[in-house]
């Protein structure tokens, strides 16, 4: 899993919108890191789906639709997953406002939804997995 020091965490922050992402993905971190440096409203937390907390804090978010698609789930408890999600962070990030836009043209959701769907099919292949051991749990210690 990828450290997330640098991003606020949802068990800091419950209070926000809450991002779900792959912490096992290079691609997946890179684009929340992102999304935490645009969100200049603090209105947003991330957490891996590796975390604990997610399947205390979410039990309805299985392993498998955590794996096929981010969620975003808001302050009021709904999810959205994958190209909703992007629909509703957009909403919320004035760097994302563009993106209702594109949401609003025909076609553009299924268009979307396929490229999502994509990616996040390949997106190990294509830009690899973090190291497991990121954090020395695999260090070899001798006495």
């Amino acid at each position: 899993m990828m450290p997330t020091q640098t991003l606020p965490h949802a068990e800091e922050f419950p209070e926000r919108d809450i991002v779900v992402y792959d912490g096992s993905c290079r691609f997946c971190h890179s684009q929340v890191t992102k999304l935490a440096k645009w969100d200049k409203q603090q209105i947003l937390a991330f957490v891996p789906l590796q975390h604990e907390l997610v399947a205390v804090r979410y039990p309805d978010l299985t392993h498998d639709m955590l794996m096929k698609e981010m969620y975003l789930v808001s302050r009021e408890g709904g999810r959205y997953g994958g190209v909703h999600a992007l629909r509703e962070i957009s909403r919320r990030l004035h760097r994302l406002r563009w993106l209702r836009y594109w949401f609003r043209i025909p076609l553009a959701t299924p268009i979307t939804r396929l490229v999502y769907r994509t990616i996040a099919r390949f997106r190990y292949r294509l830009w690899g997995r973090a190291n497991r051991c990121d954090h020395g749990t695999c260090d070899v210690h001798f006495d």
